[in-house]
C-alpha cells in the first residue's frame, strides 16, 4: 500500500502546475493597476502602496470572480454569507452555554 501511495507523492512532487488561463478582464484591470501607479506619482509612496494592495488584494478577487461566474457569482457570493453567518452564529450561542457554567455533555 505504501508503494501505491509512493507512486501518487512522486506524480505530485515531479509533475509541473499548469498553468491557469489568464482572462482578458484579467490583463485589461492590471494595466490599469499600473496606469493609476504611474499616474500617482505625485502622491507619497505609501498612498500609492496602499492603494496598489487595495485593488489587488481587495478590487481584482472580486472582479475575477464575478468575471468567471456571471451571473451565478451573487448567489454564491450571498450563499457563503448566509452559512458563514449562520456559523458563527451556532458558535456564538455555543460560548453563551460554556459562559453559562453548563457542564462539557451539554456542549
Amino acid at each position: 500500500m505504501a508503494a501505491l501511495m509512493g507512486i501518487g507523492v512522486l506524480t505530485v512532487l515531479l509533475r509541473p502546475e499548469p498553468q491557469p488561463p489568464v482572462l482578458a478582464d484579467t490583463q485589461e484591470l492590471e494595466q490599469r493597476v499600473e496606469r493609476y501607479l504611474l499616474t500617482s506619482a505625485h502622491l507619497p509612496d505609501w498612498w500609492q502602496r496602499l492603494g496598489a494592495w487595495f485593488v489587488g488584494a481587495v478590487v481584482c478577487p472580486f472582479v475575477d470572480f464575478i468575471a468567471r461566474n456571471g451571473r451565478n457569482a451573487l448567489s454564491l457570493l450571498l450563499l457563503v454569507g448566509a452559512s458563514a453567518q449562520r456559523g458563527s452564529h451556532s458558535q456564538r450561542k455555543k460560548n453563551d452555554r460554556s459562559s453559562l457554567g453548563a457542564p462539557s455533555s451539554f456542549h
